[in-house]
């Protein structure tokens, strides 16, 4: 009795932690330029990402800071959640409210920091459905 019941506890634990989690950040990429359009390579750069809710300027429900150093190829890679929070919290954003929108903004070395912004697509497939309520087996 006690083998069938520690087998089924067993088999009710592997099951169940079969099923994935959702990360808890998105990568984002991006390749910097200065205001000349020519690529800034192998340089230290801050940037600021806001997530906005509802439209472009729209409320702010997330902002992180981070300062990567561009590659060769002015290329950064960041990972939107895992950065420095400035305000807000990340795992509490509810992807099915959207639209979002990012806001991205360059600090670049004495050039001032102009800003990006555009529709946050594709929506993170991964995060708009871990809040789903789970079926029961």
């Amino acid at each position: 009795m006690k083998r069938i019941l520690l087998a089924l506890v067993a088999i009710t634990t592997i099951a169940l932690s079969s099923f994935g989690q959702a990360p808890e950040g998105f990568k984002y990429q991006a390749v910097v330029r200065d205001a000349g359009n020519f690529i800034l390579t192998n340089q230290a750069v801050g940037i600021q990402m806001t997530i906005q809710q509802g439209s472009i300027g729209g409320t702010t429900v997330y902002q992180e800071t981070f300062a990567p150093t561009t590659n060769t190829y002015g290329l950064v890679n960041l990972e939107i959640g895992n950065g420095t929070v400035v305000s807000g919290d990340f795992t509490t954003i509810d992807w099915s409210a959207g639209p979002y929108y990012i806001e991205t903004a360059v600090d670049l070395p004495r050039l001032g920091s102009p800003r990006a912004e555009g529709d946050c697509l594709p929506k993170p497939q991964e995060l708009r459905f871990q809040r789903r309520p789970r079926r029961a087996l």
